[in-house]
């Protein structure tokens, strides 16, 4: 079953209330705190998503970190891979050497192309669109 893993989804709350606190810098533990997220885990995901450049890390006493860009330009994927690694539907699409029955494998190009459909779905769309209250702008553009 595909689902977003938990630490996905605080990478993306998180990012929610960085934007609404901006400009101000806000810590790790603060959001934890106020929103009852596990401090350490939401540590680790904004250590991550600082990594990928998709937040800024600010060093000090009053140190914490602060959005770099609008939501509407980071990607669901970019927080995927930033937080979890990339997605990979199936073992071998990484490394051919976890199936033996790889060379002979019918399902592997259709595996692929799904892996790619999907890839491209995440990158489409904007964690803006996890927003309260916001329209997806991929439910807009279906609908027209």
């Amino acid at each position: 079953m595909l689902s977003l893993s938990k630490k996905v989804e605080y990478g993306l709350m998180a990012l929610i209330l960085i934007e609404a606190a901006s400009p101000d810098v806000v810590s790790s533990k603060e959001l934890a705190e106020k929103h009852e997220l596990p401090v350490d885990l939401l540590g680790k995901v904004m250590q991550a998503m600082a990594k990928a450049g998709l937040i800024d890390s600010v060093h000090g006493a009053r140190g914490g970190y602060r959005a770099v860009r609008s939501l509407d330009r980071i990607s669901l994927g970019e927080v995927i891979d930033a937080v979890d690694g990339p997605v990979r539907l199936v073992r071998c699409q990484h490394d051919q050497h976890d199936c033996v029955q790889f060379p002979s494998c019918r399902l592997k190009e259709p595996i692929q192309r799904l892996h790619d459909q999907l890839q491209q779905f995440l990158y489409s769309v904007a964690v803006g669109e996890f927003r309260p209250n916001a329209t997806p702008a991929s439910a807009m553009a279906r609908s027209l």
